[in-house]
């Protein structure tokens, strides 16, 4: 016996195995989402970690110089700066207020490319015998800081 268009879901046994095969096709497809959605959290994560533009600038050690703490600023930008990396901050021993903050270099960013791939941060400070600042950046630029008087000079 042949069914007309439609009259398939008017029988009362059709209409509970088109149920049935409804609710398996809405759970399975649930099912798949949630799992579609997780793969997709990890693959989100395993990408943002693989396809981070560069590692972050390593620490660098404080130097001190009698009354003044001189500190690498690798977040300069957070600061409302122009650029991060290339910034040295002198602290107060005893009061632990900033003195001054002296930029050392300029990073000369090009708008075509990702910012954050273009910092160049300070991987060394380092105390001379004459009072100078030895610095040297991620590029391999060494320069020499005169702490008294701010003076920067390229090396």
């Amino acid at each position: 016996m042949a069914m007309k268009q439609g009259e398939m879901l008017t029988c009362p046994r059709n209409l509970v195995v088109f149920s049935i095969l409804l609710m398996g096709s809405i759970l399975s497809s649930c099912a798949l989402a949630k799992e579609i959605a997780q793969g997709l959290d990890d693959k989100h994560s395993l990408v943002s970690e693989k396809s981070a533009k560069r590692a972050g600038p390593i620490p660098v050690a404080p130097v001190t110089i009698s009354d003044l703490r001189i500190e690498v600023v690798h977040w300069a930008q957070d600061i409302e700066l122009g650029q991060n990396g290339g910034y040295l901050a002198a602290y107060d021993q005893t009061s632990g207020k900033q003195r001054w903050l002296l930029q050392v270099y300029c990073t000369d960013y090009d708008p075509r490319r990702e910012r954050d791939t273009q910092d160049v941060f300070i991987t060394r400070v380092q105390l001379l015998s004459n009072g100078s600042l030895a610095v040297v950046d991620e590029l391999g630029r060494e320069f020499l800081v005169n702490p008294v008087t701010r003076d920067v000079h390229h090396r």
